[in-house]
């Protein structure tokens, strides 16, 4: 069990939240320990999941990448978090190469597809996760932007939903994490978005977009 002072610093490393909160963690798994990885996770959140306001936890697997995972877990408050924190216990001693790498964020915008319950995923489904980093004080420009973006492709077969996420502790950092119903759904999506993008006021980014498509590997949801 982690010591009091430990818990402390963790507990100190989760940003203020308004409302609901997101966690992205990111995993460099050791090469050949990915099974055991994804079974310590599945054990550990089958845990978490039964403490108080935790809404969903769910883990992906990057498809170029097998030794990359990432974790998004939707949680009702920061104190929820917090809570679960102190009475789960430390998380596995998993096989990582590194430390894993976490960001707190809160939902800024969402935009449905043929998605009838936007709190569910299947295994075998995939998900796009884009990192944006904006020139200061530019984010209203680009929340309307992703929107009108959001929306057009939204309309396309295989999109499930898009959410917007802003980060807690970088407020020019946004992630776009997107759900599709197969794998080729999104690198069709992105080839005709880049057509769509070109007649566009283009994003107002400090630095070039950061993507990655996961498989999605597991959920655990409250019973």
């Amino acid at each position: 069990m982690a010591d009091e002072r430990e818990l402390q610093n963790r507990i100190e490393r989760v940003p203020a939240a308004p409302d609901q909160l997101f966690v992205l963690r990111a995993y460099n798994v050791q090469p050949g320990s990915e099974m055991s990885f994804e079974a310590l996770w599945r054990d550990f959140a089958a845990r978490v999941i039964q403490q108080p306001g935790c809404l969903f936890l769910r883990l992906h697997r990057d498809v170029e990448k097998p030794t990359r995972f990432l974790a998004y877990e939707w949680w009702q408050s920061r104190l929820a978090l917090i809570g679960a924190m102190c009475r789960s216990g430390d998380p596995p001693a998993y096989p990582l190469v590194g430390h894993a790498h976490e960001d707190f964020v809160r939902h800024s915008k969402g935009v449905a597809g043929s998605a009838r319950d936007l709190r569910s995923a299947l295994p075998g489904q995939v998900v796009t996760v884009r990192h944006f980093y904006l020139k200061v004080d530019t984010e209203p420009i680009f929340e309307r932007l992703w929107a009108q973006s959001a929306q057009a492709e939204a309309r396309r077969a295989g999109v499930l939903y898009k959410r917007l996420h802003r980060d807690l502790n970088l407020p020019t950092h946004y992630v776009s994490y997107s759900l599709w119903t197969d794998r080729a759904a999104p690198d069709e999506a992105a080839h005709d978005h880049a057509h769509w993008q070109a007649e566009h006021e283009p994003y107002p980014l400090a630095s070039p977009v950061v993507r990655e498509t996961l498989e999605v590997r597991a959920q655990i949801r409250p019973q």
